[in-house]
């Protein structure tokens, strides 16, 4: 099921002690349209990840997370698993790709996690099994959670506080948890919001849509029992991954480029940064 605007209200409860209301700041730009951006960055780990991970720690029994917390991340939600690991003082493990940049994975360790590198396959496997061979910890998915989306929608709520009037929003898609977290929200408190979610040209998204991003249409707000939410989909490939909600939109996704060319179009747009 997509998550509901009482979700992320409630996930913006449980995450108020973790991280932080980024601040939402205008750019010089033309005078066509205003730009904004939401500065994610400057989360204690550097990412809105930090928002999901310490939403599923807070939802999660503490019985089972006395086993510790297992994860698969090339660096952002294994920091954010590992930060918040840290502040209730459990153990994570962290399952990361060999290709991995070293500065996040001496991060991880800097707050405590364990890092196991491994081949891109291994470390996919990881995602679709949400398991580790001899890991006996509760694993948290970075992205095909209903709660990891919930502490992403909290952004919404954030973006409708300081921007009423907002007339798009472009995010960063990845694996979707963060597109889809923020689009339920902003569904249902403010539909006219045109969302876009942006992937550089060189992304899955190229691959596995049938006439790239000019064709691809993305049914969404995302079904949470369907691994591999996103579109690098190991599974099936399948790009499109129909909501069960009949307040669905049509989600464009588009290459970073193409936003230059429709930018006049809007008045006030506002782009999630993150590192």
């Amino acid at each position: 099921m997509p998550i509901t605007l009482a979700q992320a209200q409630e996930a913006r409860r449980n995450i108020a002690s973790v991280a932080l209301r980024t601040p939402l700041i205008r750019c010089n730009g033309d005078e066509s349209a205003n730009l904004y951006l939401k500065l994610e960055n400057l989360q204690p780990i550097g990412s809105f990840k930090i928002r999901g991970a310490a939403n599923v720690m807070a939802r999660t029994p503490h019985e089972r997370l006395r086993r510790g917390v297992l994860t698969a991340s090339a660096g952002n939600m294994a920091q954010g698993v590992a930060f918040c690991a840290r502040r209730i003082g459990v153990s994570a493990t962290i399952i990361a790709p060999d290709t991995a940049p070293a500065t996040k994975i001496r991060a991880v360790e800097r707050m405590g996690g364990r890092v196991i590198k491994v081949p891109f396959a291994e470390w996919w496997r990881t995602f679709e099994t949400r398991s580790y061979p001899g890991i006996d910890a509760t694993f948290i998915h970075a992205f095909d959670d209903p709660d990891v989306m919930a502490g992403n929608g909290t952004i919404a709520l954030e973006l409708l506080e300081d921007l009423p009037d907002v007339d798009a929003v472009v995010i960063p898609w990845g694996g979707g948890g963060l597109s889809c977290g923020i689009a339920a929200v902003l569904r249902e408190l403010a539909p006219r919001v045109r969302i876009y979610a942006a992937e550089i040209e060189t992304a899955d998204i190229e691959r596995t849509v049938p006439g790239g991003r000019h064709a691809l249409r993305k049914t969404f707000i995302g079904n949470a029992d369907r691994r591999g939410l996103g579109m690098r989909n190991a599974a099936s490939g399948d790009a499109e991954h129909e909501c069960q909600s009949d307040r669905a939109e049509r989600m464009r996704a588009t290459a970073v480029e193409q936003f230059s060319l429709c930018k006049r179009a809007w008045r006030n747009a506002v782009f999630l940064i993150h590192d």
